[in-house]
């Protein structure tokens, strides 16, 4: 299924601080421009923005059978399936089957300990220095299988009208498709840095555009063994400047499709990867900053 990114996660929370700022301010529109990865714009918009009448649906329409199973499995997923499993749950509506999944994840609370196992278990790009006065925070890391490997079932068991699904992966087949990091000054929350990266195919990598507004803008810059790289300032309040900047892979990394799809109609090829994409964002720090996290030494 081919997924169209259009604004990584950092600029998604970038976008949304800055909107809330834009509203409380009573602006009634404001000025959206997406660029692609050489700074080019390829679309531009205005988007009205301002109070709009919450309607509130009666008690009875709040209540709705659908919703009570989208919060169960939800639940179910988080309760039942260990960080080192991959969860799957489904059932029936009105609309067909409907369902849910957790993919394998890792939770790091010690840098050391995360950039040890990324060494030796990912091709994902790391910060290679971290600013002055910042400490790390949390990292997690999503997993998926080899394309010659196997998601192993280890349970499945019906809750109700909830079908869930357990499996493992073997270590040997483990593949890191995606890393989020978070770095916090001592002392004061409101001062982060947020860094994420995923594994993308070329589809992807040649269609993401990225959305600016009023205030941002957008210049290409050059980063040691980045193949493009778009430094996003911010002059709004709050302000978060971002940096995006996408990799071709040494080699495609391919991953089997996950167990969520096994029981389509057709079957699924791998999922192969050719780039990976980085993101960067800090309300604080400016754009060399920024840069210099992935510069090496």
């Amino acid at each position: 299924m081919k997924k169209k990114l259009s604004i990584s996660f950092i600029g998604v929370i970038a976008l949304l601080l800055v909107l809330a700022a834009v509203a409380y301010a009573a602006t009634e529109v404001y000025h959206r421009i997406s660029i692609n990865w050489k700074g080019e714009t390829v679309e531009e918009t205005e988007v009205p923005i301002g109070p709009e009448a919450t309607v509130v649906p009666p008690l009875d329409a709040q209540i709705l059978s659908d919703e009570d199973l989208s919060r169960m499995a939800d639940e179910l997923l988080q309760n039942s399936v260990a960080e080192d499993e991959y969860g799957v749950v489904s059932y029936e509506t009105a609309g067909g089957t409907m369902g849910g999944a957790r993919p394998i994840q890792k939770t790091f609370n010690s840098w050391d300990e995360f950039r040890e196992y990324m060494v030796h278990s990912s091709e994902l790009t790391l910060p290679t220095w971290i600013p002055d006065g910042y400490e790390f925070q949390e990292a997690k890391v999503s997993i998926s299988c080899k394309a010659d490997g196997e998601y192993k079932l280890v349970e499945e068991r019906q809750e109700g009208a909830i079908t869930l699904k357990r499996y493992k992966i073997d270590d040997s087949d483990s593949v890191v498709v995606w890393y989020f990091i978070s770095f916090k000054e001592s002392g004061d929350n409101k001062h982060y840095v947020l860094v994420s990266s995923m594994l993308i195919d070329d589809p992807e990598a040649d269609e993401r555009t990225f959305d600016l507004i009023d205030g941002q803008s957008a210049s290409v810059i050059t980063v040691p063994g980045i193949d493009d790289a778009l430094a996003i300032v911010d002059s709004n309040d709050p302000a978060i400047n971002s940096l995006a900047m996408r990799r071709r892979l040494s080699h495609p990394i391919e991953c089997i499709m996950d167990p969520m799809y096994a029981d389509l109609p057709v079957s699924i090829e791998p999922t192969v990867s050719t780039w990976e994409n980085i993101d960067v964002s800090s309300p604080c720090l400016d754009i060399e900053t920024l840069q210099k996290m992935f510069t090496p030494d």
